[in-house]
């Protein structure tokens, strides 16, 4: 395989321009284009313009893009059966 690529030539895209071939050759000669996605390509419209596997990969892959937690913080009336109070000097060796 003798084919050149050029790989700077609209690397602000390159997950959407670049071919199969472009990404492989520049991420072996050059690391650019060695992930499946550019998780910083379309990030302020991300919600509109990436797939559910664009974001499951860049949420936990590289933590971005991840969606902000909504869930309510866990509040109990029941009280703990733990006296925190208890042997708190001596902490170290005696909690386990």
């Amino acid at each position: 395989n003798n084919m050149h690529f050029d790989c700077s030539s609209n690397i602000e895209h390159w997950e959407t321009t670049w071919t199969a071939q472009q990404k492989e050759w520049c991420c072996v000669t050059e690391g650019h284009a060695c992930h499946p996605y550019d998780c910083f390509e379309d990030l302020v419209d991300r919600h509109e313009k990436w797939d559910a596997a664009k974001t499951a990969y860049c949420c936990q892959e590289k933590s971005i893009g991840c969606a902000k937690s909504t869930t309510l913080p866990l509040v109990t009336t029941t009280p703990f059966s733990y006296d925190c109070e208890a042997g708190k000097s001596n902490w170290e060796a005696g909690w386990s």
